[in-house]
């Protein structure tokens, strides 16, 4: 989208008081450990699916235009692809950020059939040997390359 556009509906959004953008982190957990992650590892309390969907609609009642998803890592809940689907329903700009080791060719196929924006990618170094020492996960640099390939 371009920078015009996106600057007209930001101040139409603001005029209007609608929220043009949310952010939903939705877990904490991760399968990586970087040193700069401000989440604390956490088990439970999580929403469940049915309230992230509640969230959601609320969102798309305000007429929020933007959406990014993220955690932790989202693709470690069995629900995510549902979410984005569901997300997609609403209409939704959305966008995702990950450290993309779990993404395969079918969730890439998935994502494509939700018109995800964009997916942001979490590469720290440009060798596997800095890049899995600063995540913690030998192979996460290799994982991360794949993710980004599909």
């Amino acid at each position: 989208m371009s920078e015009r556009i996106t600057s007209h509906l930001l101040r139409r959004a603001v005029q209007l008081s609608i929220p043009f953008s949310a952010t939903v982190e939705l877990t904490a957990r991760c399968n990586l450990k970087c040193p700069h992650c401000y989440l604390e590892p956490r088990t439970g309390n999580e929403l469940g699916e049915t309230d992230w969907r509640h969230v959601l609609k609320q969102l798309a009642d305000l007429k929020t235009f933007q959406l990014c998803f993220t955690g932790g890592e989202a693709f470690l809940r069995d629900d995510f692809l549902s979410l984005l689907h569901y997300a997609h329903e609403l209409r939704f700009n959305t966008t995702v950020m990950s450290n993309l080791t779990q993404m395969t060719a079918e969730v890439a196929a998935e994502l494509a059939d939700c018109s995800i924006r964009a997916v942001y990618a979490s590469l720290y170094f440009a060798n596997s040997v800095d890049h899995d020492r600063f995540t913690g996960q030998p192979g996460s640099f290799a994982a991360t390359l794949s993710g980004i390939e599909h």
